[in-house]
């Protein structure tokens, strides 16, 4: 037999097979005897541990029992280990009992039981010798479940997964009397926890201190002081059955709109009333339930508030997108919110099963299953005074109705963030249109003329150029990058496709057109930027000092494209500033919009870092604004002054700096002499610039610090 082994897998350094070739000749006598070649394989299987048995322990009004390998056998596969070299590692330990490991050598006393921790082992021997005991800490009067967690291991560190074993105690009967029912409050109120609802009566004591173990969800839980008034321990963990039966202990609701509350508890004996015994080992554990009578105490919210669009003498439906309320109040269904008005100015509502007879009532469901029809009659601009109840309260608003010829215009067009490689899908959230014509959902066609060139727009997972706003609605429309993520040469960070809408039954043909754009960035987009130096200065009275990259400064890995986005000191608005396509010196202004959705803000990013500027407690804070690009130059982040500084201000130093323009050659060479000259005279060396001073426009780049331009001045008086 001739024979030829290899190694398949070419020499790697993990191997699960391998074969060897051999030739098998038969001797006839005469050396002529033919021979074939034969393969023979050879699969390395891996050692596993595997449980062969995980039965809870089930223990009845019994305070100790042993667990054996008729509950717990593990073992590896396919070759066996001896059952004293298969530990089990414990990692967490029981928490209403113990675990007690005795020895098998008569060295040690059986009588003396070890309590296993967390980090202690016993192994697979232990448990076939009944070795391992579980016992109870105290005397339970309710059922318990207990577990304890622990990975099976042998001596070449061979490990399973982290496994469970579970205990299950119930108890008999005992001379022990437990109320325990649940208690009513209402929204919003407080009631007393009495005897009523939890009490515990034994034969040798009825003093016991009730420890909480999981607070209440929706309240609290208050023991008040001998006054009943005053509160002795507020959102306390534990009380006492002598301050339950003087009506001292109080659940209070947090007015939210929940139905239900509970909390954890667990009653042992109180040994302030009792020494230690057999008789005060007493341990009870339970969950107290707590039901919330909800209270009609919210008053309808106008949510949607916009004027309503239709055509001049035409009709249109009322829907919930054009008027909503809601009610915060959990019981409070859409049928129960309710409008009311009398005569309308321009036009009447009608139902749309019925459109010959005038409404005066309806209901915010109508309005959802779009039964509600608006005629126009008369002026062109009209207000629909309404009065909204949801049964108990009453609101009054309007609804102002604008009639005008058929128009279709796009509405919000805020774009998508998309990672490279990856999708994304098209909704009204980002995507919608507006039209005073009588027309939804399948009747708004969306036209694609334009498409993406890094990517495609498919609607369900086919190349589509058609399709309408129901699509969106059902979020059925999706762009689909095929860029390599790999590919870092190649990335692009915009993509975009032009767009034309049109609807239907419009004799007239309005139509729209537009430009939706795809943000794309790669994965690192979302990582938290990182602020690289944000040092404190310190500037001598009438003097300057330049503010560079080693003073303030944000890691560059940035995108390009983003609008940015500014939050003002103490002003919930939010402002938007954009780059000005003129970049000549000062021309770096600001459009301000206020920002109202969140898709608005879905594709901002907004950091803040704040400069410390030590000249009489003066002090600058920068909200640092990102932009995008894998290369990022340093004209390219914007920073803005939202608090200017108390005894000084800040100027640029030269003007180019401010413009966004690159100083370099000898214009760079002329801002470090123009700094050095602020740095001895204290002086700008452009007084005459409108620009320099920041005070007028708050706006600087980091330009301006690369090149020691920026630059913050103390007057010489101290009198500020």
């Amino acid at each position: 037999m001739q024979l030829s082994a290899f190694d398949e897998d070419g020499g790697g350094d993990v191997v699960d097979r391998d074969a060897f070739y051999f030739r098998a000749t038969v001797d006839s006598g005469g050396g002529g005897g033919g021979s074939q070649l034969y393969k023979f394989d050879i699969a390395f299987v891996t050692l596993r541990v595997r449980a062969v048995r995980n039965v809870p322990v089930r223990m009845m009004n019994i305070r100790e029992t042993v667990i054996t390998d008729t509950h717990l056998l593990y073992q590896t596969f396919p070759k066996r280990t001896e059952d004293s070299k298969l530990f089990y590692l414990l990692e967490a330990a029981p928490k209403q009992g113990a675990l007690l490991l005795s020895f098998a050598d008569f060295s040690r006393s059986p009588s003396q039981p070890r309590r296993l921790k967390v980090g202690s082992r016993f192994s697979q021997a232990d448990l076939m010798s009944g070795h391992l005991k579980y016992r109870l800490n105290r005397k339970e009067y309710s059922p318990v479940e207990d577990h304890f967690t622990f990975v099976v291991q042998t001596e070449r560190g061979l490990k399973s997964a982290l496994q469970t074993f579970k205990v299950h105690y119930v108890p008999g009967d005992a001379d022990v009397d437990i109320t325990l029912e649940s208690l009513e409050v209402e929204e919003g109120a407080k009631k007393a926890i009495t005897n009523k609802y939890l009490d515990i009566r034994a034969s040798d004591g009825r003093h016991f201190v009730f420890n909480v173990t999981r607070t209440p969800l929706h309240g609290q839980i208050d023991v008040l002081a001998s006054n009943k008034v005053d509160v002795m321990r507020s959102n306390t963990s534990f009380f006492t059955s002598s301050e339950i039966s003087e009506d001292r202990v109080v659940y209070k609701h947090d007015d939210s709109e929940s139905r239900r509350d509970v909390f954890h508890f667990v009653a042992t004996s109180d040994y302030s009333y009792s020494v230690r015994s057999a008789s005060s080992d007493f341990q009870y554990l339970a969950v107290f339930h707590i039901h919330v009578i909800l209270r009609n105490d919210q008053t309808p919210t106008r949510v949607v508030d916009k004027v309503f669009h239709v055509v001049e003498g035409g009709q249109k439906l009322l829907t919930g997108d054009d008027l909503r309320f809601v009610d915060l109040d959990i019981d409070t269904r859409p049928e129960d919110i309710r409008y009311n008005h009398h005569a309308i100015p321009n036009g009447e509502l009608v139902l749309v099963e019925n459109p010959s007879q005038p409404i005066f009532q309806f209901t915010q469901r109508d309005l959802d299953d779009e039964r509600i029809l608006f005629r126009h009659l008369g002026s062109n601009f009209g207000r629909i005074m309404l009065w909204v109840s949801d049964g108990q309260y009453f609101v009054s608003t309007e609804l102002k109705v604008r009639a005008s010829p058929p128009f279709v215009r796009v509405g919000n067009n805020s774009g998508l963030i998309v990672q490279r490689g990856e999708s994304g899908f098209l909704t009204v959230a980002n995507l919608s249109v507006e039209t005073n014509l009588n027309v939804r959902g399948k009747g708004i066609r969306f036209r694609v003329l334009d498409p993406p060139a890094f990517g495609e727009i498919l609607k369900d997972d086919v190349p589509v150029k058609k399709f309408n706003e129901l699509d969106l609605r059902e979020e059925k429309v999706e762009y689909r990058n095929d860029e390599d993520p790999s590919d870092v040469n190649r990335a692009t960070t915009k993509d975009s496709m032009k767009f034309s809408v049109e609807v239907s039954g419009d004799p007239e043909g309005a139509r729209a057109e537009g430009q939706f754009v795809f943000h794309i960035f790669s994965e690192s987009y979302w990582d938290p930027l990182v602020i690289v130096s944000n040092n404190s200065l310190l500037v001598e009275e009438s003097t300057s000092i330049a503010i560079t990259k080693f003073d303030l400064q944000v890691s560059e890995y940035y995108y390009a494209g983003i609008v940015l986005s500014v939050i003002g000191r103490g002003n919930a608005k939010q402002t938007r500033y954009s780059r000005p396509a003129d970049r000549n010196r000062g021309a770096l202004g600001s459009s301000r919009n206020w920002i109202k959705s969140a898709s608005d803000c879905s594709s901002n990013l907004v950091f803040f870092l704040f400069l410390q500027v030590q000249a009489a407690s003066s002090s600058v804070g920068f909200p640092a604004v990102d932009s995008d690009t894998t290369s990022l130059s340093p004209k390219d982040i914007i920073y803005m002054v939202t608090t200017s500084p108390r005894f000084g201000y800040l100027e640029i130093d030269p003007p180019a700096a401010f413009s966004g323009e690159e100083v370099g050659g000898a214009e760079r060479k002329a801002a470090a002499a123009a700094a050095a000259k602020v740095f001895s005279t204290g002086k700008a060396a452009y007084p005459s610039s409108p620009y320099e001073v920041l005070i007028k426009s708050n706006l600087f780049t980091t330009t301006a610090k690369f090149t020691h331009a920026l630059c913050f001045r103390s007057p010489c008086s101290t009198n500020l």
